[in-house]
């Protein structure tokens, strides 16, 4: 990705141990400008989860604002999962698997939402929104 002067961008980090205890992982940023690095060391903590519902995670997701007509998601969830549920725009949910890709969109603001559900009695968990805009492609 390019920024132009004075632009700026935002990183999505999610943190998603596989494993008890502390884990440590950097995030380095490349600058055009001769011997300069910047980076940032992330931390976190792996724990037993304490869900009494199912939990998903998005892992993946496109950019607030892009010229693609196409996004795609990646998703993950905790050990009580079955399976997960989709929808775009407000469509009606529909299983779906990860990662999950829809094409053609139009120009303007989309919605996706996926919720996580349990194997023994179909509980959801709570829904996970992503809000996007798809800008006009520049003229040629």
């Amino acid at each position: 990705m390019i920024i132009p002067p004075r632009g700026s961008c935002t990183v999505d980090v999610t943190f998603l141990p596989n494993a008890m205890g502390g884990h440590e992982a950097s995030l380095q940023l490349l600058d055009s400008a001769p011997e300069v690095q910047q980076s940032s060391v992330l931390e976190g903590e792996g724990v037993l989860p304490i869900l009494s519902r199912p939990r998903g995670f998005l892992v993946r997701h496109p950019a607030r604002r892009t010229r693609k007509r196409m996004a795609t998601f990646e998703f993950s969830g905790s050990s009580a999962v079955r399976g997960f549920e989709c929808r775009l725009d407000a469509q009606p949910f529909s299983p779906c698997e990860s990662p999950v890709s829809f094409y053609k969109l139009r120009t303007g603001q989309h919605t996706f939402e996926t919720r996580a559900v349990e194997p023994a009695d179909g509980d959801s968990s709570e829904v996970i929104r992503y809000r996007w805009w798809r800008v006009a492609s520049r003229p040629r």
